[in-house]
C-alpha cells in the first residue's frame, strides 16, 4: 500500500540538486551509478536522463516492483540491503541515496558505499523538507495537537548533521538548495499519509488525524498549496 502511495505523492528532486551533484561528480557519459534506497524509482529514472548508467536497489519487493512499472527495462534493479550491497567492489562512479539513508545502518552502509565505489568516485546523500517558513508543518501542527499528540515547534531533521564522520570518504561542504513546491490539497494529503514520522507521533489517532488533515486543507488551500523546501545535500569523494 505504501509502495503505490509513494508512486503517486512522492515528488522528484530538483533539477538544481542533480546539477549539484554533477558539479562534484562530473556528466554521467555512460558511467555507472547505483541508487541506493530506490524507492519506487525517480531518482534512477533522473540519473539516466542524465547519461549514467544506473542500477536501482533497494531491500523492498513492493518498492522494487513499482520501481518496474514505472522504469520498464530502462535500469536494472536489485534487492539487496544496503549494509550488503550485491555489487563487486570499485564497480560504480556515483552512488546517490535519496530521503533513506537514515533507515539504514550507518556505518556498514558507509563502509559498503565506499567499497563499491571506484578511487575518486562520489556519494550524495539528500533529504527534502520543508522550510521554516511553509505553512505546512504549522497546519500539522496544530491537527496533531487536537489528538494529544505534540510535536516540536522546531524542523524535524531525520539526517545525521555530519553523515559522513568516521568513514573513508572525503566530505565536500553541505549545501542546502531552495526551491517550492506546489500541491493540490488531495496531493499534499496524499504525501503526508505516505510519511513515517506522522504515522509514529499520531499512532492510534493516525487515521483520525489524516482525516481532519484533509477537511482543513481543503478548507484553507482551495486554490492550492505552495511550500517553500529545503534539499539538503551532503556529498563526498572516495580518495
Amino acid at each position: 500500500r505504501q509502495a503505490r502511495a509513494y508512486t503517486r505523492y512522492r515528488r522528484d528532486y530538483s533539477g538544481a540538486l542533480y546539477d549539484a551533484i554533477g558539479e562534484v561528480a562530473g556528466t554521467g557519459g555512460g558511467r555507472r551509478a547505483l541508487d541506493l534506497g530506490c524507492g519506487t524509482g525517480f531518482v534512477t529514472a533522473s540519473l539516466g536522463a542524465r547519461g549514467w548508467s544506473v542500477a536501482g536497489a533497494d531491500f523492498s519487493r513492493p518498492m522494487l516492483a513499482e520501481a518496474r512499472a514505472f522504469l520498464g527495462r530502462s535500469a536494472p534493479l536489485l534487492r539487496s540491503r544496503a549494509e550488503a550491497l550485491a555489487l563487486r567492489d570499485g564497480s560504480v562512479a556515483l552512488v546517490t541515496c535519496g530521503t533513506a539513508f537514515h533507515w539504514f545502518t550507518p556505518r556498514p552502509t558507509l563502509e559498503e558505499i565506499t567499497r563499491v565505489l571506484a578511487p575518486g568516485g562520489t556519494v550524495a546523500l539528500f533529504w527534502r523538507y520543508p522550510a521554516p517558513q511553509a505553512p505546512t508543518p504549522k497546519l500539522i501542527r496544530e491537527v496533531l495537537r487536537r489528538f494529544g499528540c505534540d510535536i516540536p515547534d522546531r524542523q524535524v531533521f531525520v539526517h545525521p548533521h555530519e553523515p559522513f564522520r568516521a568513514s573513508a570518504l572525503a566530505p565536500a561542504p553541505p549545501r542546502i538548495l531552495r526551491n517550492v513546491l506546489r500541491y493540490t490539497p488531495a496531493e499534499f494529503h496524499g504525501y503526508a499519509a505516505t510519511t513515517e514520522f506522522l504515522r509514529r507521533f499520531a499512532g492510534e489517532h493516525h487515521a483520525a488525524f489524516l482525516d481532519a488533515l484533509r477537511d482543513e486543507l481543503e478548507r484553507r488551500f482551495p486554490d492550492g498549496i505552495e511550500e517553500p523546501s529545503e534539499e539538503h545535500l551532503f556529498l563526498a569523494r572516495r580518495p
